[in-house]
């Protein structure tokens, strides 16, 4: 079999596998038609098969044989019908040239841009966990009678030398919280800022492999919802997916130390041990990471990371 049906970090032992299954064939037109390449094999929901990504490493699809049927499974899109949610996200025909016809007319196989809106809310999840690290809201607050009183005493014109000396400490407390509050939101823009302006985004998958590239970000409309800053991470440039991270030796450092820093408490995304890939969820300020996930029942599950350069 022609190698470009197989991404260059899949063991060739691999390439076995799917000669003798009998998804060859539907592998075979997905990559000619799409570009897709196998890159792990995958048993899920009972059917065994092969997980294949798009140019960038991304999943994009689950490909199997099961009761003399081609079957196409992806989470990104699903029908009206279906016996469960495996079912509504799984595309089969005993006929190839029939499933082939049914993913380009419903537009099934999906692009880089669909993953990522696909896992939009957990990029969110980073910014969020950077942003809520830094405190900007007052612990005191005024209590209703104070409040009345300053308010009349505005009316009236009267000066803040007008109010009894424990009234005057009370106010200008909070006025100095406020002040703070202030140097927080500056502080926590600057922050965020820093943590996602130039950095390396990687996606840790349930093979042990990571999927990483140079990002940024843009504001999202408003740039602020409330105390929250509403930023969106942005790829600067395409994924690569690896096995290792020698080829970014500052990357390979940095997921080096967090794991030392972690300790006992480090485990892997993956069920390789050798993955660095940490599973949970944690912002670290002192290394400037942070990383999160959802879960990891299905292949298209992964976790996500941002750490700056």
């Amino acid at each position: 079999m022609n190698d470009r049906l197989f991404h260059t970090v899949v063991n060739d032992s691999l390439k076995e596998d799917v000669l003798a299954n009998n998804v060859l064939s539907l592998v075979k037109e997905l990559n000619h038609a799409y570009g897709l390449k196998v890159y792990g094999g995958s048993t899920q929901n009972g059917y065994h098969g092969f997980t294949m990504c798009n140019d960038e490493g991304l999943p994009i699809a689950k490909v199997f044989f099961h009761d003399g049927s081609y079957c196409y499974h992806a989470p990104y899109q699903q029908k009206s019908r279906g016996s469960d949610e495996f079912d509504r996200q799984t595309y089969r025909s005993k006929k190839l040239s029939t499933l082939m016809s049914t993913l380009k007319k419903a537009n099934i196989v999906t692009t880089t841009d669909r993953v990522l809106l696909h896992n939009k809310r957990r990029l969110e999840f980073l910014v969020s966990k950077v942003s809520s690290s830094f405190e900007d809201k007052a612990k005191d607050t005024m209590p209703a009678g104070n409040a009345q009183e300053l308010l009349q005493a505005m009316v009236e014109g009267k000066g803040l030398d007008s109010f009894p000396q424990s009234s005057r400490d009370l106010y200008l407390h909070i006025l100095d919280e406020y002040k703070n509050i202030d140097i927080m939101k500056v502080a926590k823009k600057k922050g965020i800022e820093s943590m996602f302006r130039d950095c390396y985004l990687i996606f840790g998958d349930n093979n042990g492999q990571y999927l990483i590239t140079e990002s940024s970000w843009e504001y999202s409309s408003g740039g602020y919802v409330g105390n929250s800053v509403k930023l969106t991470i942005k790829p600067t440039k395409p994924f690569k997916r690896v096995k290792d991270l020698s080829d970014y030796p500052n990357v390979l450092s940095t997921m080096t130390m967090l794991k030392v820093h972690l300790g006992d408490e480090f485990r892997p995304y993956s069920a390789d041990s050798n993955s660095l890939f940490p599973l949970g969820d944690r912002y670290i300020p002192d290394l400037e990471v942070v990383y999160g996930y959802e879960r990891r029942y299905s292949d298209f599950d992964m976790g996500f990371l941002c750490l700056s350069k």
